[in-house]
């Protein structure tokens, strides 16, 4: 049978309830299951990420990951002023009190790519090089 336009009419599927639907659904089996916990830690701590649970005995130092030995910085170039030395602890710097402003600007690249290469080998945050060049140019104190 076709119907006013000349298409031919589609049999219906009978109804399924939606619960019904839902038990069909078997979940597929967790993988993660299979997998050893201390290879978990041991790749994790092979990235630097530190468990957060109580060690079990004092930890050992322990050589930087692969990862951790390309992300260092190359000493600062002559010129360019003393390069700090890093924080105790790696990923965090001293928090700074007070107010802050947010800053935003668009740099021609003939500024800016020169501007983040003093940054990464003085091993500054932005703020920190602007402040660093402001008194070097007798702006700050």
């Amino acid at each position: 049978m076709t119907d006013p336009f000349g298409f031919s009419e589609k049999p219906t599927k009978p109804k399924v309830p939606f619960a019904d639907k839902l038990k069909g659904i078997v979940p597929a089996a967790d993988p993660s299951k299979d997998v050893a916990l201390e290879k978990v830690d041991r790749v994790a701590d092979d990235h630097g990420f530190r468990s957060r649970e109580a060690p079990d005995q004092a930890p050992a130092e322990a050589e930087p990951s692969p990862s951790r030995k390309a992300a260092t910085r190359a000493p600062a170039d002559e010129g360019q002023g003393p390069a700090r030395k890093a924080p105790a602890q790696l990923g965090r710097r001293p928090k700074e009190t007070g107010p802050y402003v947010a800053l935003n600007t668009r740099a021609p690249v003939r500024v800016a790519e020169p501007f983040q290469i003093f940054c990464d080998n003085n091993r500054y945050s932005y703020w920190e090089a602007i402040e660093e060049l402001m008194k070097r140019a007798g702006l700050m104190k």
